[in-house]
């Protein structure tokens, strides 16, 4: 992911050399504005494989108890 916010910032400085300082700051946000979408990405994928993990560690869990502390 930091790879991608440093190449998307070093495109954008050396595509905005030759234009004005407002739309260089322009070209600025709008790149933090997309990095920060591919950070809450990730962090989304990251959340729910977390979620998942644990929610198939409970079927094991569940399964193992009841095999262990069966009655009879």
């Amino acid at each position: 992911m930091f790879f991608l916010v440093i190449s998307n910032y070093n495109c954008i400085t050396e595509l905005s050399l030759n234009i004005n300082l407002s739309l260089y700051y322009y070209q600025i946000i709008v790149v933090l504005f997309i990095n920060m979408i591919i950070f809450i990405n990730i962090l989304n994928m990251c959340i729910i494989q977390y979620i998942k993990f644990f929610y198939v560690s409970n079927i094991f869990l569940c399964f193992y108890a009841k095999i262990t502390f069966r009655k009879g």
